[in-house]
């Protein structure tokens, strides 16, 4: 008998696989862990970083999907959805969101808490790309370091984001800048 099961994801970079664990409370003794991979994306030459996302639900081209693990994947400028994420196995690519410009090799992933809207940031150009879901349309790009990055990824700064309502209800967007090593905002003056 046990008082619970937790579960939270996690990734390998260096082989690319996106892994559930489930911690397993029993009543008397140590926990328990349980591993299971779920997907698999393709490697890049360096260790591959695949952002992840879990969302309640998501609705995407008139279908809402549940238990849904977002997940970007650097190596195909994409953002893939595993449905029911809490429950499956396997080693799919999950079901694309987007591919394509402006993502350009994405290292980080939020969410627009005002509408939903997916958040990246690219490594391979500093840009900020805001994604509708439920239209697969790119909303807007912004450039938020400018620096220029090279072939080899010199000048990369993006690796993290997230989106937040402000005290006056506006969107503000926190981003890490590996480049001055600082944690930066976006908001509405």
């Amino acid at each position: 008998e046990h008082t619970g099961i937790f579960s939270f994801f996690t990734t390998n970079k260096v082989d690319a696989r996106i892994l559930r664990v489930d911690v397993i409370v029993p009543a008397h003794g140590a926990a328990q862990f349980r591993v299971t991979q779920i997907g698999q994306f393709t490697k890049n030459a360096a260790p591959t970083k695949i952002d992840l996302h879990w969302l309640p639900k998501l609705k995407v081209a008139g279908h809402t999907w549940r238990d849904v693990l977002l997940a970007i994947d650097p190596a195909n400028n994409r953002i893939a959805a595993f449905a029911h994420s809490s429950f499956m196995h396997g080693t799919g690519k999950g079901l694309t969101i987007f591919q394509g410009k402006p993502l350009n090799q994405p290292g980080g992933l939020g969410i627009n808490p005002l509408n939903g809207d997916l958040l990246l940031v690219n490594q391979m150009d500093n840009n900020l790309v805001e994604v509708n879901p439920t239209s697969g349309k790119v909303v807007g790009v912004r450039q938020i370091d400018p620096a220029k990055v090279d072939n080899q990824g010199n000048g990369s700064a993006l690796f993290g984001v997230v989106g937040v309502n402000d005290q006056r209800g506006n969107l503000r967007v926190f981003f890490t800048d590996d480049n001055t090593n600082t944690l930066d905002a976006l908001s509405v003056p």
